[in-house]
């Protein structure tokens, strides 16, 4: 009986910190983004135009990284948590306008187990060195899963 206790309070201990470290991996991934947006002074801009998405990289539960058709990246950021984001299966943007990706009136679209809008509160233009410093953050900061989509 002491031994399936043990056992138990062992498989509870692992559960606990596995469920923290996804905790400190959402607020470490924040951090790191937030502070790379801050010191590259990414420029942020109202819309994107012509636009059609390319490719994505979800990169927390607040930021995807997309690229254009046209091979343009940039970075598009909620304001909202959008809770089990980077473990979408699918992501999509929903816009007013065709071809137009507006910050403040569309939204970005986790698609999985259910339907989960986001909106786009800010746009910042990447250039494609920022992108690719972006994807090596993701995978430093998450080596284990894929968040790129490439059409």
């Amino acid at each position: 009986m002491k031994i399936h206790i043990g056992l138990l309070s062992l498989v509870m201990l692992l559960s606990a910190c596995t469920a923290s470290e996804a905790i400190v991996n959402r607020y470490s991934a924040d951090y790191v983004f937030n502070d790379f947006i801050e010191k590259q002074s990414l420029l942020s801009v109202d819309r994107i135009a012509p636009f059609k998405l390319r490719g994505y990289r979800v990169l927390s539960s607040q930021l995807v990284a997309i690229t254009g058709a046209n091979g343009k990246h940039f970075l598009l950021e909620s304001t909202d948590t959008c809770e089990d984001f980077e473990h979408a299966i699918k992501v999509y943007l929903l816009t007013r306008e065709k071809n137009i990706v507006q910050a403040n009136t569309d939204k970005f679209v986790r698609v999985g187990e259910d339907f989960a809008p986001c909106n786009v509160s800010n746009i910042f233009k990447l250039h494609e060195v920022q992108y690719e410093e972006l994807a090596r953050l993701q995978r430093k900061i998450n080596p284990t899963h894929r968040y790129e989509y490439h059409k």
